[in-house]
């Protein structure tokens, strides 16, 4: 196992999005749509043409998310339908399936309706996401609206002690600094480097280690455009593997280097591998059983 010193992970809020969320509700679209516009978002989508496959695989997929132990994962879909309109019982089905409940709206009053959609989004997440139907966006013209919440709420594996959280620098490509504060510990992670985006990858597991957050460091403090220019080039689960395979690798070699965050003597006798995260970043939170992205983000400034 790898010896990782995290240093200076600032606990200032990060911007972020669920792939999970685009995928889930996009698929619901897809089950719901013909001709042109199912193929063009078959396409899209990367999905097989055996809408079958597609229909059990999201089915098993939250299934087995909403399963998830030691951390509080949600997720809940919702169609809201035109009063007078009907779900073909295909269709609905499907719905069941991804654990999406209908309710017919008079979308002619759309300040209820809105209403109505907010508070359920609301509630889903926990009151964290507020307000995400804006005013003047439904009207008499409304038939469907498809919403996807999840909520996620996990404690470290290994918790950062917050006798060790200062305030430290966070640096901008601008050469200007921030002073947040900054989060530090000393143990064992899994590390990469990840050459083809000039970036360093870390992984903190989560209570159980089933969920992860993956964090990409560019190693130059205004790498995070260049980054986010070629993440086609990156897959976190691949990455996930090339952690372990080295990690295999050293032990088969009897040799164990240490992965430390911080400048200075390892543990174990071994120059430690710096992880410094004062600068913009990307992390994506993935799930080890499904295999799954279920949030991506990035940290361009910690006062956003």
């Amino acid at each position: 196992m790898w010896q990782t010193l995290v240093k200076n992970i600032p606990t200032k809020r990060e911007s972020l999005f669920s792939p999970l969320s685009i995928q889930v509700v996009l698929a619901l679209v897809y089950f719901g749509a013909k001709g042109n516009t199912a193929k063009e978002l078959e396409r899209g989508l990367h999905l097989p043409s055996d809408k079958m496959v597609t229909d059990n695989g999201i089915n098993a997929l939250v299934h087995r998310l909403n399963e998830s132990e030691n951390v509080l994962l949600d997720i809940a879909n919702k169609i809201y339908l035109l009063h007078g309109f009907e779900i073909k019982k295909e269709f609905r089905q499907t719905a069941d399936g991804f654990l999406a409940g209908v309710e017919q709206l008079n979308f002619g009053d759309s300040e209820q309706s809105r209403k109505t959609i907010n508070d359920w989004i609301e509630d889903k997440t926990h009151g964290r996401i507020k307000d995400i139907i804006g005013k003047d966006t439904l009207d008499t013209y409304t038939l469907m609206v498809i919403v996807n919440a999840i909520y996620f709420k996990g404690e470290w594996h290994r918790v950062f002690s917050e006798d060790t959280t200062k305030p430290a620098p966070f640096h901008l490509p601008s050469g200007t600094t921030e002073d947040v504060d900054m989060m530090f510990i000393e143990d064992y992670f899994s590390y990469a480097d990840v050459n083809e985006l000039n970036s360093q990858a870390l992984m903190l597991p989560y209570k159980g280690c089933r969920q992860n957050m993956i964090i990409l460091l560019p190693k130059k403090v205004d790498g995070l455009q260049y980054l986010e220019r070629n993440l086609d080039r990156f897959d976190p689960m691949e990455v996930v593997k090339r952690m372990t395979s080295i990690l295999t690798g050293m032990k088969n070699a009897k040799f164990i280097p240490d992965v430390s965050v911080l400048v200075g003597g390892g543990l174990g006798g071994f120059p430690p591998i710096v992880f410094k995260a004062d600068h913009p970043y990307t992390f994506f939170i993935v799930d080890d059983f499904t295999k799954t992205v279920l949030f991506a983000g990035r940290l361009a400034s910690p006062s956003m």
